[in-house]
């Protein structure tokens, strides 16, 4: 089975950034999945079901209206069948059945079903699908999408960002002056410092100022814990 890894707080395929789950995606990634585009964020929206679904009852994204049925033959006028076999249905079958549903029908989204099978995380295919209508008839309890659109997208072009790290020891002389500079190739807009021992590896609580002047940081030791000749310091700057 394909994996997809989703969380809130960590990317698909550096692509997108969605809520944890697991599943095979039966569409191909588009570049923006496979990182081509740099870093751009897709929205999502999640669909919680921990209680039971009931026939007839619909659920809505953007203007496709997605229908619990017994059989497909049930299905209003529009409507896409999700069959989940009888009139009271488990939580489970139906985020299962919904999954496929829109994995087969929908060319703007994706969805995962959450390992406990009771919430469906939807995903855009593109970053440029953005604030997409979420609505649902789910009549009980906690039956609901968490948001009325689909949400936390970042386009391409506000999402691109250029990083490096820099590494290095100390000098002497650079302990005696308390300064370090390092270099990038581009005019950094934000700077993580960390300050480890050399022998050891262990991070030292370095509280010196940080001051970014074109492509230059600079580093100084105005705290009470300075960098030493004995520490390596890296840089991880972006722009």
């Amino acid at each position: 089975m394909k994996k997809i890894c989703l969380s809130l707080a960590v990317s698909f395929g550096i692509g997108c950034l969605v809520p944890v789950a697991f599943a095979e995606s039966p569409k191909p990634l588009s570049d923006y999945q496979n990182g081509i585009a740099a870093q751009a964020i897709c929205d999502i929206n999640i669909l919680n079901v921990p209680s039971n679904v009931v026939t007839n009852e619909v659920f809505k994204i953007g203007t496709r209206t997605y229908q619990f049925v017994t059989n497909a033959t049930q299905v209003f006028t529009s409507n896409i069948p999700v069959i989940v076999g009888a009139a009271t249905n488990s939580s489970n079958a139906a985020i299962t059945n919904a999954v496929r549903t829109i994995n087969t029908n929908n060319p703007s989204f994706n969805a995962v079903a959450t390992p406990d099978g009771t919430n469906l995380v939807l995903y855009a295919l593109s970053p440029l699908t953005r604030a997409v209508a979420c609505t649902e008839t789910l009549s009980l309890a906690g039956n609901v999408w968490v948001s009325a659109t689909t949400y936390g997208g970042v386009a391409e072009a506000s999402a691109a960002r250029r990083t490096v790290v820099m590494k290095r020891s100390a000098t002497t002389a650079e302990v005696t002056a308390g300064y370090m500079a390092f270099q990038c190739n581009f005019a950094p807009a934000k700077v993580i410092v960390y300050v480890t021992a050399t022998t050891t590896g262990v991070p030292k609580a370095w509280v010196g100022a940080t001051t970014i002047s074109g492509n230059t940081v600079i580093l100084d030791n105005s705290g009470a814990t300075d960098f030493a000749n004995t520490d390596v310091v890296t840089v991880l700057a972006s722009d």
